[in-house]
């Protein structure tokens, strides 16, 4: 069966659309088990999640106030100050990035700043300095650069808060 199902009622399935249909780079069959889209996820991402699809090019500054799925081209600046950027398998950034938590799947060049979490996934190539107060990078990530591990902001009460 190809394409994912989602149940239409009576027994009957219907695909669900994938967000990484692309296939603009020969990378892209073996990055899309880095990120592999259920009837779950895709809703999620539809809906709680903004996304530049895999054929969009943006100039310029992205702020956005929810999560953000870049699976396309981005040049400039991307601020997401609680939320999460994931750099999708098709995706080319070249940018400066402010958010929570950074998934990185794809490739992205320029300096990034997260309160949260940085990941860097097995196929993501990565250029540039990042400043975190969390960082995973797993066997076969490609990064060129410094990395800061800060700690994390004080609470009120004199604790640590948990980003």
């Amino acid at each position: 069966m190809d394409g994912l199902q989602a149940p239409i009622g009576a027994g009957r399935v219907k695909p669900v659309p994938t967000i990484l249909d692309c296939e603009t780079e020969p990378v892209a069959t073996g990055a899309i088990r880095n990120f592999v889209p259920t009837a779950a996820t895709h809703a999620k991402i539809s809906v709680e999640t903004s996304l530049v699809g895999c054929t969009v090019r943006i100039e310029g500054r992205i702020f956005c106030d929810q999560d953000l799925f870049v699976d396309g081209e981005v040049k400039g600046s991307i601020e997401l100050p609680d939320h999460t950027l994931t750099i999708g398998a098709h995706a080319k950034v070249t940018a400066s990035i402010q958010a929570h938590s950074v998934v990185i799947i794809g490739q992205s060049q320029g300096d990034i700043q997260a309160s949260g979490r940085v990941e860097l996934r097995s196929l993501a190539r990565h250029e540039g300095d990042i400043r975190t107060s969390r960082i995973a990078i797993q066997d076969g990530a490609y990064f060129k650069g410094t990395i800061e591990v800060t700690r994390p902001a004080s609470t009120p009460s004199g604790g640590t808060s948990e980003g």
